[in-house]
């Protein structure tokens, strides 16, 4: 939906947010998450695999509640 003069800028935005922040933040928190779960060096698998599938639960609904596509499309001239 960006106009084409913005579409490199804003595909750089989300790549940068995905693959830059997004793992950086998703490493420093897995390694807490790890360390929570973690008892005399026996790492609780299920424990540790159940908080991301919760939290992409939570995204699921968040998406469903949220998004509204809408017909409004930009269309280059």
């Amino acid at each position: 939906k960006a106009p084409s003069a913005i579409r490199g800028s804003a595909q750089a935005l989300i790549s940068f947010l995905v693959y830059g922040l997004g793992m950086w933040i998703g490493n420093n928190i897995s390694g807490m998450v790890v360390d929570h779960y973690t008892v005399d060096k026996v790492v609780d698998w299920s424990h540790v695999w159940r908080v991301p599938a919760i939290g992409a639960a939570v995204c699921l609904v968040l998406f469903l509640a949220i998004w509204r596509d809408s017909e409004d499309r930009v269309v280059d001239v």
